[in-house]
């Protein structure tokens, strides 16, 4: 038995896809882990400004999942899509 977890649910909705993800398992999920998901994927909510940085384990998860579409060529992500459409869609 497995759980698929897509990247996208675990960026947009981090706390709810990784409380899932314990109760498939079968494991309570403590309070000091909910706390510490919520701060590693909210931060400019929870990080006082300034303070993040490129070697920092903290990053605000929503605009990291989809932020390849952005920063890459259209060429790029039309080949991307096109290969790993069928993929993509379940």
């Amino acid at each position: 038995m497995y759980k698929l977890i897509r990247f996208e649910d675990l960026a947009t909705r981090p706390l709810s896809t990784v409380s899932e993800l314990y109760k498939f398992a079968g494991i309570g999920m403590l309070d000091n882990t909910r706390k510490w998901v919520y701060q590693a994927t909210q931060v400019g909510k929870t990080s006082p400004k300034g303070s993040v940085n490129a070697f920092s384990t903290t990053r605000d998860s929503k605009k990291i999942a989809f932020k390849w579409r952005v920063k890459t060529n259209s060429t790029i992500v039309q080949i991307v899509e096109k290969h790993c459409g069928s993929v993509m869609k379940r």
